[in-house]
């Protein structure tokens, strides 16, 4: 099976991967990192689009 990458944020975010996705007619983001050497994915926000970015800028300050 391939491996399916979401695409990297950028700027200070530039290490996190982001997921979109919609329902009901609203977006939504998952950002979330990688760690090769465990082997895990650590979560770092799920929420809808609106000011998604605003808050993430908040909650990773």
């Amino acid at each position: 099976m391939g491996q399916n990458k979401a695409p990297f944020l950028k700027g200070k975010f530039r290490k996190m991967r982001k997921y979109a996705l919609s329902s009901g007619g609203t977006e939504y983001r998952v950002v979330y990192r990688v760690v090769e050497e465990s082997k895990a994915v650590v979560l770092i926000m799920v929420g809808s689009r609106e000011r998604f970015y605003e808050r993430l800028k908040q909650r990773t300050t």
